[in-house]
């Protein structure tokens, strides 16, 4: 487990100039949540904040990684656009 992450985490291995990056969101929310650049929106619907420049994310935010997973589970839900929550 990575240094000063408390509970479940994906860690996620980027390419160069990728458009899904870790993000935090506005607010006092201290977990990293992924993100797509051209959206400016998270995986779980959420406004993006400030983002991590860095080829390797630890992402942290429960609906984040739920909505993840379940769309690597669910074809159908995978087609959806980005920051369409789907895991409700």
């Amino acid at each position: 487990m990575p240094e000063n992450v408390k509970g479940d985490y994906i860690t996620l291995r980027l390419p160069d100039f990728s458009p899904v990056l870790g993000c935090s969101v506005n607010g006092d929310d201290p977990t990293c949540h992924v993100g797509l650049v051209f959206k400016r929106i998270t995986a779980c619907g959420r406004a993006m904040g400030d983002v991590l420049i860095t080829s390797t994310i630890t992402v942290t935010c429960p609906d984040c990684l739920a909505e993840m997973r379940y769309r690597k589970k669910h074809p159908e839900a995978a087609r959806q656009q980005f920051g369409v929550v789907t895991h409700k």
